[in-house]
Parts: C-alpha cells; structure tokens; sequence
C-alpha cells in the first residue's frame, strides 16, 4: 500500500521546496512546477518530450486513455523554454530526462518520487511525494474558484467524492463523519 501524500501546504514550505528542488536540478523545479500548474499526473508530466511544449499541450492520459488540454500560462511556459535552452534539450529529448547523458530517456517515477520525498522531509514535510504535486493543484484552484465541480473537472474525476479527498488530507469516510456525525447522521 501506498503512504499517503498531502499536499505543499503554503507560500514559504513552496519556496522552500521550489529552492532545494532547483539546487538539486532544475529539471526538478520543473517537474513540480508543471505539475502544481497543471494537475497532470506525474506519469503524463514524465512521457512529455520538448516538442510537447507550447501554450497548449495536447496528451492522452495514461491512466485514463482520455485526450486532454492542458493550458500554460504564460510565466510558466517562459519558464519551461528558458530551462529547455538552458539545460539544453532538443526537441526529441524528454521534458525531464533522466540524465544529463541519457536526455531520450525521462526520469523514472521512482527517482522523482525519491527526490521530491526528500526535499519535503528536508523542509519538513515528511508526507511529499509525486501526487502531492496534484494535490497542491487541486487545493489551489478550489481557493480560487470556490468550486468543487470545477476542480473535479478540471482533475477528470468521475466522482466528487474522489475530488474532495484533493481538498483535504482526510479520506471521504473521515470527511463524512466530520459533516454527518454532529447532525448524529453518521452509520
């Protein structure tokens, strides 16, 4: 079974986690600032190559098989480029390759879950890892839109349960007993 994540919870644990991640490697910083900006899950985030990047990026998620778009904003693709020439990368290389040498190949989920994991024991955050990045997405766009039928959309969640568990790092039987139980509604 896999250990619960929780999300990066504000501005300066972020900061933090953005600064270590960069120190490490800037392809690092990437990674998780895509994935706070976009939602993607980290096995989307690791098949782009650099000629997947552009305002829009079209994918077909792995997990689901369902096309999506997603949009960049604009600080962020400027981002995305300045790294892809600073590195550099070519357009045939991986996004976030898994090294300097071998930059066809991407990183493998388990050095950037081992990596992001420990940056975020390092700030004190012992429960990062790779879906926390998603999270993070998830709790930022619920703030800004006060919707939960906004961010299920936007996460392709087939169910709002699924979505509130984003929200908070409580399970939906936990959230239910929390609504439910002072109304004496909880089984």
């Amino acid at each position: 079974m896999m250990e619960k994540v929780f999300s990066i919870p504000n501005d300066t644990s972020r900061s933090q986690f953005m600064y270590w991640l960069f120190r490490i490697d800037m392809k690092y910083d990437i990674l998780a600032r895509i994935g706070m900006s976009t939602g993607l899950r980290i096995s989307d985030i690791l098949a782009l190559r650099v000629s997947d990047i552009s305002q829009e990026i079209k994918i077909v998620e792995k997990k689901t098989g369902k096309s999506n778009v997603v949009k960049l904003s604009r600080a962020l693709l400027d981002h995305v480029l300045w790294y892809v020439k600073t590195y550099p990368l070519s357009d045939g290389d991986a996004l976030i390759p898994s090294s300097h040498t071998h930059r066809d190949k991407p990183l493998s989920r388990t050095q950037a879950y081992r990596v992001l994991s420990s940056v975020g024991c390092q700030i004190g955050l012992p429960h990062v890892g790779t879906h926390s990045m998603r999270k993070t997405f998830a709790q930022d766009l619920f703030v800004k839109s006060e919707s939960i039928s906004r961010v299920q959309e936007a996460l392709h969640h087939k169910y709002p349960e699924t979505t509130l568990t984003y929200l908070t790092d409580k399970t939906f039987s936990e959230i239910s007993k929390m609504i439910l139980g002072p109304l004496g509604l909880d089984t």
